[in-house]
């Protein structure tokens, strides 16, 4: 018996890649570049991937060389973009299989220039910071980066871009960055830029560009109440009742002993806890889970391989039965954005955290 397992939704992943279609237009849309990098977000970077390419996605972006080369392995030949750093084995291994490399300052053009002179062509994004403060060749700098790019055989430029840093916001940053973007690859004419993200493309149509770079979007969530509930989260996260204690009133639970049932209780044991992602905030924020389509109550400190629930006022819960730590049970649902906001962080954080060890179905 499976004790815990997440659960992803195959016509989920399919509705909201249509639904980003739907929003660029017909008319000349930008590509979409499927972000699967961080196991696709947690939700499993081979499946999602197989998935959005039977749906025609022309690349996928990656945050290490790694992943790239796992989806060439398993047979996908879209173009992928490695987002992250590199060294010089990696250059090579980039040649190889045919990915395409983001260059964002001259130590990383040295390690793909030596690549070059020993063979192998390599297509090159180069990354201009326009506001983020984190990667990014300065913008008075990127045409002599550009330039170098163009100078060194073996070696194309096929786009320049930059990333956002307030997208979900309307931010008069997001247009400086465009403007400075613009303004920085005008000049220099590649073949195409790049600027939007999930937010970016769903709402600000002119940072599009010839790529859109949709990550979290594509599982189910979104910037704003329209895009909200456009989408549709991919993800459930499910963990069985492996046992149910009878305590009395005054008994403590768990670490610390800081629950203290306050009557004859029911308290559910599940198969999950903090070493499978599900985090110990949970219990600080007073969080909960869903049992029988109803609310069950975090008991205590969530444990390295458990979490025990309050079942008290859910009548017949029995060992066995399946609780819905994220997901729909019943006409109750609980999102990425729930925990997210009893953890007090962002839906991605709380995705990216499920642990390689909880099996992930997809369906």
């Amino acid at each position: 018996m499976r004790a815990h397992w997440t659960e992803i939704s195959t016509a989920a992943l399919r509705h909201n890649l249509r639904a980003y279609r739907r929003r660029l237009g017909r008319r000349a849309p930008p590509a979409i570049c499927a972000v699967v990098k961080a196991n696709a977000y947690g939700h499993g970077l081979l499946d999602c991937a197989r998935v959005f390419a039977a749906e025609r996605v022309p690349w996928f972006a990656v945050a290490t060389v790694e992943q790239g080369a796992a989806l060439r392995a398993a047979g996908l030949r879209q173009r992928v973009l490695v987002l992250g750093a590199y060294d010089r084995a990696d250059a090579a291994e980039m040649a190889r299989l045919g990915l395409t490399a983001t260059v964002w300052d001259f130590t990383q053009l040295e390690l793909l220039r030596q690549r070059a002179r020993r063979g192998g062509a390599l297509t090159v994004h180069v990354k201009i910071d326009t506001g983020m403060g984190r990667l990014g060749i300065e913008p008075e700098a990127a045409a002599r980066l550009a330039a170098a790019v163009r100078a060194t055989p073996g070696l194309r430029l096929e786009a320049m871009y930059s990333h956002l840093r307030s997208a979900d916001d309307d931010d008069p940053a997001t247009r400086a960055q465009l403007r400075l973007l613009l303004a920085t690859v005008r000049p220099i004419a590649p073949p195409f830029w790049h600027l939007a993200n999930s937010a970016a493309a769903w709402r600000f149509p002119a940072s599009r560009g010839g790529l859109v770079r949709v990550g979290l979007g594509l599982y189910g969530y979104g910037p704003g109440r329209q895009a909200a509930a456009a989408l549709r989260p991919a993800l459930s996260w499910k963990a069985r009742i492996i046992a149910i204690r009878e305590l009395p009133a005054g008994r403590r639970v768990g670490y610390g002993g800081e629950f203290v049932t306050r009557r004859r209780s029911r308290i559910a044991v599940l198969a999950s806890g903090y070493a499978d992602g599900y985090s110990r905030r949970l219990w600080e924020s007073r969080g909960h889970v869903l049992v029988r389509g109803r609310r069950a109550p975090i008991a205590g400190r969530v444990s390295m391989d458990l979490t025990s629930v309050d079942v008290t006022d859910i009548p017949g819960a029995q060992v066995g039965e399946v609780a819905v730590l994220l997901g729909r049970q019943g006409r109750q649902t609980l999102t990425a954005g729930h925990l997210a906001a009893w953890c007090g962080t962002i839906p991605y954080e709380i995705l990216c955290a499920i642990a390689a060890r909880v099996p992930r179905r997809l369906i």
